[in-house]
């Protein structure tokens, strides 16, 4: 089940956030964009639907879809707007092989506009590919935060910017930086073999490169960390959400070395997945 998080802000209160968690209904569980529309929201699915938006309204109830047969769904991965227009981003490029990327506009009647088309000037190589950097989903970038996805397993990437900058959000340090690795067990038991001296794959694996400005690498070992949420009777999503806190919460110097230490970020890691409506990871360990 997907999930929807509104931040409301009281008039005249700055230092409290309420946050409403909704269901979404299945049709838009994988939703990868986000806008308004009048008193509603507008959003699309993320790559595997057909070209289709929806709109629901603010109890997560679908009120109206519209579907474009002049339009192609290939990797829509955002959707933006001006006072004339919607602009939906054709521009999920996962494996660096496509030549294709556009923008649709819209009316603001939802009907089909036409399109601008858009590529990576310095790309010259279209092969198929794990990493590369001509993929607009994988990084985010305002004047204080930067995060970058790399996932080394999956065409179809298990973490999205989006989630990962929500669950940190409430944590994030002014200019920091991160890269964010999705591993098998060989790349992960080789790291944990070469900085811990122990010979086996593990979840998570924190690196830090630079104290001032905080730069660093979260490694996720998607195997294990499958293998223990299976174990655990537990969400794979949540248990993510889990695992990027507490390896941030690492490169930000907390630790669990030490019995009072543990409590500490715990405590810690226990009220940020609160705020985005997971339960306690602990209660059952």
């Amino acid at each position: 089940m997907r999930h929807l998080f509104i931040l409301l802000f009281p008039l005249f209160c700055y230092s409290q956030v309420t946050i409403t968690t909704l269901d979404l209904p299945k049709e838009i569980e994988e939703t990868s964009g986000l806008e308004f529309y009048g008193d509603n929201y507008i959003t699309h699915n993320d790559s595997g639907d057909k070209a289709k938006v929806y709109v629901f309204n603010p109890k997560g109830e679908i009120v109206k879809s519209v579907r474009f047969y002049d339009l192609k769904s290939k990797d829509w991965e955002d959707i933006a707007a001006d006072d004339q227009h919607y602009y939906i981003a054709d521009t999920g490029n996962n494996l660096g092989n496509r030549k294709e990327l556009k923008i649709y506009i819209l009316s603001t009647t939802l009907d089909s506009k036409g399109s601008i088309r858009i590529e990576y000037k310095e790309q010259k190589n279209f092969k198929e590919r794990a990493f590369h950097p001509y993929d607009a989903e994988d990084r985010g970038i305002n004047e204080k935060i930067s995060i970058y996805i790399q996932d080394t397993l999956h065409k179809k990437k298990i973490l999205k910017l989006k989630d990962c900058r929500l669950w940190l959000y409430s944590i994030f340090q002014e200019n920091s930086s991160i890269t964010i690795r999705i591993v098998g067990e060989k790349e992960s038991e080789s790291l944990n073999y070469n900085y811990r001296n122990q010979k086996k794959p593990t979840n998570i694996l924190s690196f830090v490169l630079s104290e001032n400005p905080l730069i660093g690498d979260i490694i996720l070992c998607h195997p294990v960390i499958k293998n223990e949420a299976k174990n655990k009777n537990k969400k794979i999503r949540s248990h993510y959400a889990h695992l990027l806190i507490h390896g941030y919460l690492h490169l930000l110097g907390y630790s669990h070395d030490k019995k009072l230490d543990a409590e500490i970020m715990e405590k810690k890691e226990i009220q940020v997945l609160k705020r985005y409506g997971f339960q306690n990871p602990y209660i059952n360990s």
